[in-house]
């Protein structure tokens, strides 16, 4: 149970009551500080007002008010602070923090405190990780230790300060028979705590010091007195970001229990603030299942992650020239190319074979833009901001949906400038604007099935690359081995068998059917089955991949 709600059982509502800060910054960092906050703003629910004007007072309170309009990758020192504006735009009951302040300058550290605080004076109760001590110190009300997986400690800063001990210093005589000397000096100087390694040579002696009485100074130690050699102490504090510490003893002897004295290791320590009372203050409330999410969210939360792929594209326009340029550059190339020889295959010249052209581009616009889905999807996990969106009260589905309504955008800007090249040289449409209509239609209802095998691969491969290069393997051989470019009469009778079961050869001959006129029932009903198979397997693993992914 985490403020009262069970993570299993209602985890949605549980998600709009926590907010999650992490090593690196979960926002998208092409969209400006303004439009990442009112987008996470319409994620939490929030109305459009009330997200705008939530969104301006955190980049106020952040002191970030002067760089609202800029990209948020130009924020350097200030994407910590705005990560964490990120993370209260919902006002949540409970915030994550893991180790916020790594890698900051001081000045931006303080300024990371002062908000922690600042949030726990609020109300919130803060869960925070961190390796730096003085961090904990500063921030931290609870302390837990953690070791391994394993909570070996737990209480307040000075309780456990105290249970780990005081300083120790290790000395030894330049004689060993001036031990017993050496032990009255130390008696005589007001230090207590003398202890000696049992069953060995009385060689040295380990004295805890008394912070209250200092010793007598050196220049006046009485003469006959022996001379103390001070032997560096063993048990140094850890240095910052230089590792974990670990227990001193031999390798190979069992572990020390966590009650034993020197077995207290920490690898990181957990802080949580609260506020003075608030602890176990939750009031208990019946766990009932969560409904799913209503059709007006949906739309909501699809519509407000579109207008963010909108907004990329935005900023970033030569990601558009592909789909501007690749249409011209297809129908020049194979009309003016292959289009003289081609065409004489089919009874005509080159103005038969652009007709028969155009309508097998349309279908294969589809298949190039889709891509661009499973590259996107790599990117943003590799950024980092689907992290983000993974804690946040929205379907998961949306998320990927928002990807595909944006590349069906640009697949349609594609087929009118394909449809415009055409009609420019010569093609003529051979039924009806209703055709037309329709087969534009088929093109997109197929593409956005292959959108979900880009999906999937996006997820799958480490690297945008490796998502090009598999996608380009899958691509070749099922256009150029399909109906697009040339009639399968004049290719190979092996070849010819894979063209009539390739999909991409029904779409082709369904869209040109459409278009030019001629039979077109079989190949429709054909594309429409492949497109609901593919679409039926490959979404739920898509969106089964998107809650696994690390």
């Amino acid at each position: 149970m985490v403020a009262g709600y069970d993570v299993v059982k209602q985890p949605r509502q549980l998600r709009r009551t926590i907010g999650l800060t992490g090593q690196y910054a979960s926002v998208d960092e092409k969209l400006s500080g303004r439009e990442n906050l009112y987008m996470i703003g319409r994620l939490l629910d929030l109305p459009r007002k009330q997200a705008k004007a939530r969104a301006d007072e955190l980049l106020e309170r952040f002191s970030l008010t002067e760089a609202a309009k800029r990209a948020c990758m130009e924020y350097s020192g200030g994407m910590r602070r705005f990560d964490l504006a990120a993370s209260m735009i919902g006002s949540p009951a409970v915030l994550y923090l893991d180790e916020p302040t790594t890698g900051l300058d001081p000045r931006t550290r303080n300024e990371v405190w002062d908000e922690v605080q600042r949030m726990v004076a609020e109300g919130a109760t803060v869960l925070l990780t961190t390796q730096y001590m003085e961090e904990a110190e500063q921030l931290a009300k609870e302390l837990t230790v953690i070791d391994r997986g394993r909570i070996i400690a737990r209480g307040g800063v000075d309780e456990l300060k105290a249970k780990v001990g005081g300083r120790t210093l290790q000395i030894r005589p330049s004689d060993p028979a001036e031990l017993a000397a050496m032990a009255q000096a130390i008696r005589e100087a007001g230090l207590d705590g003398i202890a000696r390694r049992a069953g060995r040579p009385r060689r040295g002696a380990a004295v805890r010091a008394d912070p209250q009485r200092r010793a007598t100074d050196r220049r006046h130690r009485p003469a006959g007195r022996p001379r103390l050699l001070p032997r560096p102490c063993l048990h140094r504090p850890a240095q910052p970001r230089r590792g974990v510490p670990r227990d001193h003893r031999r390798q190979g002897r069992p572990p020390l229990r966590p009650g034993s004295p020197g077995g207290r290791r920490m690898s990181t320590t957990t802080l949580t603030p609260a506020p003075a009372g608030s602890a176990d203050t939750t009031p208990a409330r019946p766990v009932a299942e969560e409904g799913r999410i209503g059709l007006r969210a949906n739309l909501r939360h699809i519509g407000a992650l579109a207008r963010r792929n909108l907004l990329q594209i935005k900023k970033d326009p030569e990601s558009m020239f592909d789909v501007l340029l690749m249409p011209i550059i297809f129908t020049l190339l194979f009309v003016y190319v292959f289009g003289g020889s081609v065409g004489g295959s089919l009874g005509g010249n080159r103005q038969d074979y652009l007709n028969y052209l155009v309508p097998g581009l349309m279908a294969m616009m589809g298949m190039n833009i889709a891509m661009a889905v499973g590259t996107g999807v790599n990117d943003d996990f590799r950024k980092g901001v689907m992290d983000r969106f993974r804690t946040m009260p929205i379907a998961r589905s949306s998320v990927l949906i928002a990807k595909i309504v944006v590349e069906l955008g640009r697949m349609m800007v594609a087929i009118v400038i394909l449809l415009a090249m055409g009609f420019a040289l010569g093609m003529t449409l051979g039924t009806s604007v209703l055709g037309l209509l329709g087969a534009v239609a088929l093109s997109a209802v197929f593409g956005a099935a292959i959108m979900w095998i880009f999906i999937v691969l996006g997820l799958a491969m480490k690297t945008a690359q490796a998502v090009q290069g598999m996608g380009m393997l899958v691509l070749m051989p099922l256009q150029f081995g399909s109906s697009i470019f040339a009639p399968p009469t004049t290719m190979p009778g092996w070849l010819q068998t894979f063209t009539d079961y390739n999909p991409l050869s029904n779409l082709a001959d369904a869209v040109r059917g459409l278009m030019m006129g001629g039979p077109v029932a079989d190949s429709v009903w054909v594309t429409l089955a492949w497109a609901a198979a593919i679409t039926l397997v490959m979404a739920p693993l898509a969106v089964s991949k998107f809650r696994k992914k690390a």
